[in-house]
């Protein structure tokens, strides 16, 4: 093992490690950092070149609660210089500052989450789920919903692949679907 860290607040005996994988993000001008997001709703950044000297920053996602905890993987967008975050509570985009920090620059209430977010240019696209699923392109900048698409009754849990115009998605339940 190279380094390692475990931050301070991660200290309770809930069901509290770290979701997905850990995500590069890099901005000019700043370190170059990894950021994990933890089941206990906070997103946090390490330098990648001093982990052992623990996050130099974190950001609350959503309040902590063991019944509806953060399980979906962070996306980054270079582009727009924020992290995404789907939540139980919607999307959650949080900006890398100029300053090298994160702050919550907004979030867009979608009801249920189910899936993890993907970046096309600037937009994000998530799974939401209200009565029935929905795949939804909400711009990267503002937080708008550009496209929303009827899905049925199917879960979805992870992302739409993006590849030429075309969406590809994957439900729970084994079905396939493409859009373009």
């Amino acid at each position: 093992m190279r380094s390692a860290s475990h931050p301070k607040d991660v200290n309770k005996t809930d069901d509290l490690d770290f979701v997905g994988s850990p995500v590069v993000v890099s901005r000019r001008a700043c370190d170059e950092l990894v950021v994990a997001a933890n089941k206990n709703g906070r997103l946090y950044a390490w330098k990648t070149s001093r982990i052992s000297a623990g996050p130099v920053w974190s950001v609350r996602l959503v309040p902590s609660d063991p019944r509806r905890s953060l399980l979906a993987q962070p996306a980054y967008s270079k582009s727009l210089h924020a992290v995404f975050a789907s939540t139980a509570r919607g999307l959650v985009k949080v900006e890398i500052t100029p300053k090298c920090v994160g702050r919550v620059a907004w979030t867009r209430r979608l009801g249920a989450v189910n899936s993890t977010a993907t970046i096309a240019g600037t937009t994000v696209w998530v799974v939401g789920w209200h009565r029935n699923a929905a795949l939804l392109g909400i711009d990267g900048r503002g937080g708008a919903i550009r496209v929303r698409r009827a899905l049925g009754k199917h879960t979805y849990y992870v992302g739409p692949a993006v590849v030429g115009g075309r969406i590809y998605l994957g439900s729970f339940d084994g079905l396939v679907r493409v859009f373009g």
